[in-house]
């Protein structure tokens, strides 16, 4: 049973969710590649950026932390190699779950032919229009009543109405920059493919996805409220090993590996808060201090662990949870309760949200203030 407990929890690993990428060269892709996946340009694992034509076929990119995730570098439609002909099945269109299609100046005709027929066979398309940031920049350069809400507002009906005018039927469009993700249209277009995705690969798309706004942080907090209850049963499960002491270890390493997970997901664990503290130049500790961040201090030891459970279940009774709780006589053999470790992991991910919403704003503040530091 535990084990068919793991398997189910983890499936969504194994979901495999292919996303392809088209565009000329220079429109941003591996920039775009890079930041969908949490990278800078400059990381191990990054997609190289450049101007020339480097993708002489379909190049993959996996995400660093969720292998299922694939991001697929595609030659741009209607160059000599590419031709309109036989494009299609060049890139071996059918086996893709989502077409974004980018480019940083305007669609072509080739653009709109190619959007006809993905969507022809019932696929998802996005139309992205990059480098957003620079087109901005050159504006308020240029012109001293630059309006940036009129001038993106101008810009996505002119990028929808040639669409329109081309034949395709409904089409979405996402401005975006991928030097600043956290603005404009980036975190709409990872809704969107949260909303489009089939049933059995929501799950996937929403855990594997970096929370850059508090819609996705909170889609995030719906599903893993969902697996509190998987959670649970392997907590309970833990509790029951017959050996002395060996049950509360068990059930200690699975509330540990939920916390982390959570901490995890919300971005705010060690390595995605080093990543904060290195953009606004404090250290990870001065970061925490200043955030109030506490959930990282849960598991330094057990003790500190046995003290937060105690808090979660006497909430939980306080908060009439008494009904389905049974009398217990210590909080080890409350671990023997579903309901008990449910009100301990739901205690320990609001307090996961809450912090990483704090992260959020903290963050988006402070971009405002330095818009010129990325």
């Amino acid at each position: 049973m535990e084990n068919e407990i793991r398997r189910n929890m983890d499936e969504w690993k194994t979901c495999p969710i292919k996303i392809a990428i088209s565009g000329s060269s220079g429109t941003g892709k591996s920039s775009f590649i890079n930041a969908f996946r949490g990278l800078q340009d400059y990381d191990t694992d990054a997609a190289p950026v450049g101007t020339n034509e480097t993708t002489m076929d379909p190049t993959v990119y996996r995400h660093p932390g969720y292998q299922n995730i694939e991001l697929w570098d595609l030659p741009g439609v209607g160059t000599p190699t590419f031709p309109k002909e036989t494009y299609l099945r060049q890139i071996n269109v059918d086996t893709y779950d989502f077409f974004l299609l980018i480019t940083c100046t305007r669609f072509y005709d080739d653009d709109r032919w190619l959007a006809k027929e993905i969507l022809s066979r019932k696929k998802r398309f996005y139309f992205l229009r990059t480098k957003i940031d620079d087109d901005i920049r050159n504006g308020k350069r240029s012109k001293r009543d630059f309006n940036t809400a009129e001038w993106l507002e101008d810009t996505k009906k002119r990028c929808l109405q040639y669409l329109f005018d081309g034949g395709v039927s409904n089409p979405v469009v996402f401005l975006i920059s991928s030097a600043s993700p956290l603005e404009f249209d980036f975190a709409a277009l990872q809704q969107q493919l949260i909303d489009d995705s089939p049933a059995l690969k929501r799950e996937a798309v929403a855990l594997s996805l970096t929370a850059i706004s508090e819609k996705i942080l909170k889609g995030k907090l719906e599903v893993l409220k969902s697996r509190i209850g998987k959670h649970s049963a392997l907590a309970v499960l833990g509790s029951l090993v017959p050996i002395p002491f060996v049950g509360w270890k068990v059930n200690y390493a699975v509330m540990k590996n939920a916390g982390e997970f959570y901490r995890e997901q919300m971005g705010i664990d060690d390595k995605s808060l080093m990543k904060v503290a290195n953009q606004v130049g404090v250290s990870l500790e001065k970061l925490k201090e200043d955030l109030c961040l506490e959930s990282g201090k849960i598991f330094r030891s057990q003790g500190d662990f046995f003290n937060f459970c105690e808090e979660a279940v006497d909430q939980a009774l306080v908060d009439s949870f008494a009904k389905i709780l049974p009398i217990v006589g210590s909080i080890i053999s409350a671990f023997k309760t579903a309901p008990a470790a449910a009100a301990i992991q739901k205690k320990l991910l609001d307090l996961c949200y809450k912090e990483a919403c704090r992260v959020f704003e903290y963050q988006s503040v402070w971009l405002k203030k330095n818009p010129d530091v990325r």
